[in-house]
């Protein structure tokens, strides 16, 4: 089962997998709740779906409200490098003005971070890190592919 905090694409979301019960489960912990209300024989499990899903929305709207940031399993900032506050997204030389505007502020960071790689190893890392953003975007998957090229170029003339 996947869960969004909302529609825009920055909003993140969660996967929960298992049977039926595990996921009621997995859901109930995820809420907080206490075990007694959550496994109230009222409740089906389509309402204990559509609570949880209210709810994740509704701390997504407030924590963008403060200024929050997702944090990811390993405890790391999910977003980090895609804000304008972590990376300068001034215009790159190698990219003309008129692809910039047509990318959202996340989408500029994560070229700036693509264009400032300087071995292959750090840009397979944002590929990883990042797949959903470059399934997204033609343009940020021909520039990854543009520095992937130059860099083993580089790579292997220094050799």
């Amino acid at each position: 089962m996947t869960l969004k905090a909302g529609r825009d694409y920055d909003a993140p979301w969660i996967v929960v997998r298992g049977t039926g019960g595990a996921v009621e489960d997995e859901l109930g912990a995820l809420s907080g709740w206490a075990r007694e209300a959550w496994s109230d024989e009222n409740l089906t499990p389509i309402d204990r779906v559509l609570a949880v899903a209210e709810s994740l929305k509704a701390k997504y709207q407030v924590g963008v409200q403060l200024g929050g940031r997702p944090v990811g399993d390993k405890g790391v900032v999910a977003d980090y490098g895609l804000r304008p506050q972590d990376v300068e997204t001034e215009p790159v030389p190698s990219v003309v003005q008129s692809e910039i505007d047509g990318l959202s502020d996340n989408e500029r960071g994560l070229l700036k971070m693509i264009l400032d790689c300087e071995d292959v190893k750090a840009l397979q890392g944002l590929w990883k890190s990042h797949s959903t953003m470059f399934a997204n975007s033609v343009l940020l998957t021909e520039k990854f592919k543009e520095q992937g090229r130059l860099l083993t170029r580089l790579a292997k003339g220094n050799q």
